[in-house]
């Protein structure tokens, strides 16, 4: 459970530092972590989404990870 947190908390706060200012999906830190969670989960709510080019290879890294 800590991995998979830890994991979250990394790749949600990247996502975030890239993508706010550009996407006004992610204002807040919690949108990032929010975002890094549903991916992880496979839940996929669509309701934030990356639109940077690193912002989605970021977003490939965390779903390839948690894939293997």
């Amino acid at each position: 459970m800590a991995i998979i947190f830890g994991m979250v908390f990394l790749f949600g706060s990247c996502t975030f530092l890239i993508e706010h200012g550009q996407n006004p999906g992610f204002e807040k830190i919690e949108d990032g972590l929010w975002w890094a969670f549903v991916t992880l989960t496979t839940v996929g709510y669509g309701d934030i989404v990356p639109h940077t080019e690193m912002g989605r290879i970021v977003a490939v890294m965390l779903m390839v990870y948690f894939s293997t």
